[in-house]
């Protein structure tokens, strides 16, 4: 009832702020992915805290939208394998 009254966004400003891996899950790659696109600069780093010696980035809803927006136009995720080598075996079985 809120989200049609508020917005679907309204209930994202109220998120609390996410970690790196949580939001890695929520998009649907993997946590790795995730910080070597932030790595290449291709997508912007988000806030980062200092927690003791921990650096530790915030992801707010807008962050979440913009990486979602580029996974949808620049990832394609299919798996990448090579043709397994025809053995001598199975050519004289043929």
């Amino acid at each position: 009832m809120i989200d049609n009254v508020m917005g679907k966004d309204y209930n994202l400003q109220l998120m609390a702020p996410l970690s790196t891996a949580e939001v890695a899950k929520i998009v649907g790659i993997h946590r790795v992915t995730l910080e070597e696109w932030i790595t290449r600069r291709v997508i912007p780093s988000p806030k980062k805290l200092t927690v003791g010696k921990l650096i530790v980035r915030l992801w707010s809803s807008k962050d979440i939208d913009r990486l979602l927006k580029y996974r949808s136009t620049n990832y394609n995720k299919k798996p990448r394998r090579k043709k397994a080598a025809r053995t001598k075996a199975k050519k004289s079985k043929s």
